[in-house]
């Protein structure tokens, strides 16, 4: 399904998502999301992030991104699409017009975003995963 604004090919498959959260999990001992909510998540038209919490730290898991907080540390993406870092800057933009101030985004965001990029592999256009799983690439495709 097509998401309203949204590029649908700009992002991993279901399977390729829940196979990466699941090594995130494992790597970072991170609650993990069931597979059946990442798949629900990909057949909603403007679906929320998943998100865990756990002693260990937090967990974010969108189509369009796959972030990761552990305890006293800073935001990391495991995966960063462009929608994502657009659909973010528009929103802070729409904040600042709607509240008239200037609103941009925190600096651990932007950090993150630059450090996703930098640490990054282009898997495919407009598509990073953070050079952490790597070894789950193959062949173009991530595996379980």
């Amino acid at each position: 399904m097509r998401d309203a604004g949204r590029n649908a090919l700009d992002h991993l498959t279901c399977p390729e998502l829940a196979a990466l959260a699941d090594a995130v999990c494992d790597r970072f001992d991170l609650k993990r999301v069931a597979y059946a909510d990442v798949r629900r998540m990909y057949g909603e038209a403007m679906p929320c992030p998943l998100r865990t919490r756990c002693g260990a730290g937090d967990l974010w898991v969108d189509k369009y991104y796959l972030a990761y907080q552990l305890q006293d540390d800073m935001l990391r993406y495991a995966y960063l699409t462009r929608t994502h870092r657009r659909e973010e800057a528009e929103s802070y933009a729409e904040a600042a017009r709607t509240r008239g101030q200037e609103i941009c985004l925190p600096a651990t965001v932007t950090a993150a975003f630059r450090k996703a990029s930098c640490s990054a592999n282009l898997y495919r256009s407009d598509t990073w995963v953070n050079a952490l799983f790597h070894a789950l690439l193959k062949g173009g495709k991530i595996f379980r």
